[in-house]
């Protein structure tokens, strides 16, 4: 590339660049030093272990995170958290970027509206909620963003060789990004074989069937790995995983949301239908006019669009064989939805007189400059609200929206429990360890809700016992007694948590408190034991 070219792209990519780690890192400065998201406090525990493949088949799963993270903590010597609140507004400006080359080297915008693209992108609630926790798979996308365009040059050597090193980076990545990649591939190499261009067919196909290769060896060995795993941690049934996998992955793409068994399901059809409505509406109800003037026909983003679409609402068709977190290829439309309201912006600007959203002989939304404008700032706005505005000044008292979602934070200044209450949740957690240590390891077991299954990870040593559950109290103590401890113990609120509808039973007595959390112990000495935790009532399903 020609130096006045490399110049002509960097100034503006720069600035997005920085813009989007700026908007990231405003609320990771407000929560110091506390972590925000939830898949964070996994992603803290993780890179403490400082192990980048925790498995001998590790290599076949989506490590390139790790890969990055573990060894720059080593580097750096710096505590999980202060690391990811580092590395979450780096890669979201990479994101960022990634829109704007995308948009400059596979669509030929010119700066400007690349600019506007990458800037779009950056406030929107579907990218700030991917990016709240969601690292290996922010960090996928990105990369996506940048393999993409060289798929249209792939002529020569360098650049087939610069897009098979970073399809594989991707596939590394994430599972569902490589799968996007995959099928974006596969349509490529589909029409170039319909229209008969046999070298770029040849080239896409390698790239596509090593791709491909290694997605299945991933999907493949993440079965294999679990034996090589040893964990202090027993699954109790009600927290149900494919074949044992543990929490946080699950290579088994297609679920039935209607089995009352998975954590995330529901209790009717009509749930279902209301929760996939009211997430879409809230992400892109103000985007999808914009992005209906502007949509255009273009290969690459064809295909992006129509595996995510169908992703997400297949799930209204057949709910009982559907792609797994849906929820996250809905946030993920926001890549294609961008370039496609971008457009519809630059058509709105360019029009003198304003333009129509035709549909048939029917004439609908109707957009000038102004109408146009107003969209864009709403949107940046809505971002800005939704990453800063103290939780305090609304006065929230649930975690999610639209309820009863468990998709998407109505608060961004929270993890697994709320930003104020951490300190007292690890002041617990290590009050319970020397709790433990006095008592032994063997004769004692804590039974963990799955919000704190991490923190307990964290700040319990690796020597205790843990009873993971997700709905059922009753059934980890039970197997709590079962398996012989002596000492069963369980942390949570002192008082009824805003965040999970879960009470104590009467069988546990506080023996540590401070303002947020209590320390429980169960108590033996309450008649009958068994018989009673077999009677108790159960934590009421989400």
């Amino acid at each position: 590339m020609k130096s006045g070219v490399s110049g002509f792209y960097t100034c503006p990519m720069l600035l997005v660049f920085f813009s989007a780690v700026a908007v990231r890192l405003l609320p990771e400065l407000l929560s110091f030093p506390y972590p925000i998201g939830f898949d964070t406090v996994f992603y803290g525990w993780r890179i403490q272990t400082g192990a980048i493949w925790d498995s001998s088949t590790g290599f076949f799963s989506t490590w390139l995170f790790y890969g990055l993270a573990i060894p720059l903590r080593n580097v750096l010597q710096v505590g999980p958290f202060v690391l990811l609140k580092v590395l979450a507004p780096l890669i979201y400006g990479v994101n960022a970027v990634g829109v704007y080359y995308f948009a400059r080297r596979a669509l030929l915008w010119s700066p400007k509206y690349a600019s506007l693209a990458g800037f779009l992108f950056m406030f929107q609630l579907a990218s700030l909620r991917l990016s709240w926790d969601l690292y290996r798979n922010v960090l996928g996308l990105g990369i996506l963003l940048f393999a993409l365009p060289w798929a249209l040059r792939i002529e020569d050597l360098k650049g087939f060789l610069a897009f098979l090193l970073l399809s594989v980076l991707v596939v590394f990545s994430h599972e569902y990004v490589g799968t996007v990649l995959v099928f974006v591939l596969g349509g490529m190499l589909l029409s170039k074989l319909v229209k008969r261009d046999v070298k770029s067919a040849l080239k896409i196909g390698a790239v596509f069937f090593v791709c491909l290769a290694f997605l299945l060896a991933t999907v493949q060995f993440s079965y294999m790995s679990v034996a090589d795993v040893k964990t202090n941690v027993t699954e109790v049934h009600d927290v149900i995983y494919p074949r044992g996998i543990a929490p946080n992955f699950s290579p088994n793409f297609f679920v039935n949301y209607l089995n009352r068994g998975f954590p995330v399901s529901y209790s009717s059809y009509l749930g279902l239908f209301g929760d996939v409505l009211l997430l879409f509406l809230a992400l892109y109800a103000l985007l999808l006019p914009l992005v209906s003037l502007g949509f255009f026909r273009h290969l690459v983003l064809d295909l992006w669009s129509l595996f995510l679409l169908v992703g997400v609402f297949h799930v209204l068709v057949s709910p009982f064989f559907a792609l797994d977190f849906w929820s996250r290829l809905m946030f993920m439309l926001i890549y294609p939805f961008t370039f496609y309201a971008v457009n519809g912006f630059k058509k709105a600007c360019e029009s003198a007189k304003g333009i129509h959203l035709r549909l048939g002989r029917l004439r609908g939304f109707f957009s000038t400059r102004m109408c146009a404008t107003v969209l864009i700032l709403a949107l940046v706005l809505l971002g800005l609200f939704y990453v800063a505005l103290p939780r305090r000044m609304l006065s929230l008292g649930s975690y999610s929206f639209p309820p009863p979602s468990v998709h998407f934070p109505g608060v961004f200044l929270a993890n697994t429990v709320l930003v104020e209450d951490t300190t007292d949740l690890k002041q617990a957690l290590m009050w319970l360890d020397a709790r433990l240590a006095s008592l032994g390891s063997e004769s004692s077991g804590v039974i963990v809700q799955d919000a704190v299954l991490w923190w307990t990870k964290l700040y319990l040593g690796d020597q205790h016992h843990l009873f993971h559950f997700y709905r059922y109290v009753d059934d980890a103590v039970r197997m709590a007694v079962q398996q012989g401890c002596r000492s069963v113990f369980f942390v949570w609120w002192r008082t009824k948590s805003n965040l999970y509808p879960l009470s104590v039973p009467s069988y546990f007595v506080s023996v540590f408190n401070n303002d947020k959390f209590s320390v429980y112990e169960f108590d033996y000495g309450s008649g009958d034991t068994l018989v009673q935790v077999e009677t108790k009532g159960n934590l009421a399903d989400h």
